[in-house]
């Protein structure tokens, strides 16, 4: 710093270190009321917008002069927004893939589902061999009846189990998220009573009265009618609409059993497929800070002082000890997993921040002198960091710890003072063995979209085949007792009991069943990750797709202008042709 110094660094402004001078002279009595915080700052709006506006004035100064450069966010940089782009572009693909996935692996399996419900209920399918199962449902029902049969039923009660969990005034309103799963629990037990030939195919959709109870079209049937008003006759009516309800009941019942197995399965099943996933290092990688040799107590009397230093930064540079505080492996043990390089790099910098702030560090050591730096002149707030909005905590940049390895240039006999300073990583690698940095993958919806699928595929065929008893029992009460509700012979169907003539064929065929379904399913994963990996667009190709993207808009404003141009001298040659 030359002569001028002090000068130059009052007429920027003191630093939030330096010691502050009151001020003389009286208050002014039209000066608003003061309001101050838990940590005695002034809170009024009027002051901290002046604050603000000062801070503004005070950038502004810094980058006229020269002193201060813009800063440019990362994020307006042509790189990070074609990063950006990419990453949208991968995680929407990789979104509708998915749901045309699903939606694929549901109309493979569709007819195949209604054969298994038909032979949980009927007592025939136990005489057929697995081998002749197709040709005995093909002389039964028609093409049209195996495939599409239930179908738009389905849509319309996956339509209402989306809107009871995605619409947010649903959500708000538990009424309305009540009446649309009564409506949504009829849909399902419409299109099964179709596929197992208790309602005509014919029909769609079941009608208004279907969804209210005790009607003559409602599954539930009326209890009788109460001669008269006495604890028995009661009681016999209420055991009556029990009876009358209990099997739709188990149906429900076993539907939410299947989505429970269905959610605690999945995760177990995701994480044992390979899927890519970003590198634990990456995430924990753990920061070490060297033991450098120090200047001794005498040599740091000898340094010269700025002016301008005030008491805040004489204590940090003449703290009680001069050993460097030390951050070691077991320290970064103790941060949570999940943190990134962002809460890496802020746990590095601790250690500066409490210097900078004159509090004391983890060991009580002082910070050497080598590793003081002052906050940058360029501010991002005034005073206090926790002063601020927190819009602007979020801006917040933590000045970066530099470490400096002083070493004598000649023999320890020369006198103290001569030495030579060499800038080098704060995490040398001098002397260690690097360790190979494993693979970073691209983790987005398409490129996790293969294991997802793969997961959904077998974890249905895990429940299904866990739930399989329960889907029976439930599929004969309720089949049963709509049958009773209509007027339709049950001579042919299960008794609700497992063990009603029970038949290793039978359940034989289900296993056969489940196999098929398997076999749909992984021919519809593999057509869906190959499409994946086709749609999938490496950094540079989309680099190169930008660039011709950007060619191609260059070429046609050339073209354009040359255009404009052409049309101008065309005009001007004509109206030179008709002046002549």
């Amino acid at each position: 710093m030359g002569r001028l110094g002090p000068l130059t660094s009052q007429a920027l402004g003191r630093s939030p270190y330096d010691d502050a001078v009151e001020g003389t002279g009286e208050d002014d009595p039209h000066e608003p009321e003061r309001r101050y915080d838990e940590k005695g700052r002034i809170v009024n709006p009027e002051t901290k917008r002046i604050i603000k506006n000062v801070i503004r004035a005070h950038n502004e100064v810094m980058l006229v002069i020269g002193v201060a450069e813009p800063e440019h966010s990362a994020g307006d940089s042509p790189e990070v927004a074609m990063a950006k782009e990419h990453q949208a572009y991968e995680s929407e693909t990789g979104r509708t893939l998915l749901s045309i996935g699903r939606s694929l692996g549901i109309l493979g399996i569709w007819g195949v589902h209604g054969v298994r419900q038909r032979i949980m209920l009927y007592q025939p399918y136990s005489n057929v061999e697995f081998w002749e199962l197709a040709q005995y449902e093909r002389q039964q029902y028609s093409l049209k009846q195996l495939l599409l049969t239930g179908l738009p039923s389905f849509v319309v009660m996956q339509g209402i189990h989306w809107t009871r969990l995605s619409v947010d005034w649903v959500l708000k309103k538990p009424w309305v998220g009540g009446t649309l799963m009564w409506c949504q629990f009829h849909f399902h037990l419409f299109l099964t009573m179709q596929r197992l030939n208790l309602i005509p195919a014919s029909k769609l959709f079941p009608g208004v009265k279907f969804f209210i109870p005790f009607t003559n079209t409602s599954p539930i049937a009326p209890p009788p009618p109460i001669g008269t008003l006495s604890p028995s006759s009661v009681g016999g009516w209420l055991n009556s609409l029990a009876l009358n309800v209990a099997p739709y009941v188990a149906f429900f019942l076993c539907g939410r059993i299947w989505n429970a197995v269905h959610v605690h399965v999945w995760p177990h099943i995701q994480k044992r497929l390979p899927h890519p996933s970003r590198n634990p290092a990456f995430h924990t990688r753990p920061f070490t800070m060297e033991r450098h040799p120090t200047v001794s107590e005498e040599t740091w009397q000898t340094v010269p002082e700025s002016p301008t230093l005030g008491a805040a930064d004489r204590e940090i540079r003449h703290g009680r000890n001069s050993d460097p505080a030390v951050v070691g492996l077991d320290a970064v043990r103790d941060l949570p997993h999940h943190q990134g390089i962002h809460d890496m790099e802020s746990f590095q910098d601790v250690p500066t921040l409490q210097a900078l702030e004159g509090q004391a560090s983890a060991a009580d050591n002082a910070i050497p002198l080598g590793a003081v730096r002052r906050q940058s002149t360029f501010s991002s707030r005034g005073g206090d960091q926790d002063y601020g909005t927190d819009e602007e905590d979020a801006d917040i940049i933590n000045p970066t710890l530099i470490s400096f390895d002083v070493d004598t240039t000649e023999s320890t006999e020369q006198p103290t003072g001569v030495w030579s300073a060499e800038l080098r990583p704060s995490n040398g690698v001098e002397g260690r063995l690097v360790p190979k940095e494993e693979p970073v993958y691209v983790v987005n919806p398409l490129t996790s979209l293969p294991s997802v699928l793969a997961a959904d595929i077998l974890t249905n065929l895990i429940t299904y085949v866990l739930c399989a008893p329960f889907d029976a029992m439930a599929i004969r009460a309720a089949a049963r007792a709509f049958a009773r509700r209509r007027g339709l012979p049950m001579t042919n169907m299960y008794e609700i009991s497992l063990l009603d003539a029970f038949s290793w064929r039978g359940w034989g065929n289900i296993i056969g069943l489940e196999i098929v379904r398997l076999l749909i399913s992984g021919e519809i994963w593999a057509m869906t990750s190959i499409l994946s990996q086709w749609l999938h667009v490496t950094d540079e190709e989309w680099r190169e797709f930008h660039l011709e993207e950007q060619e191609e808009k260059e070429r046609e404003r050339r073209r354009h202008a040359d255009q404009a141009a052409s049309d101008a001298v065309a005009r001007l040659e004509a109206a030179a042709d008709a002046q002549a």
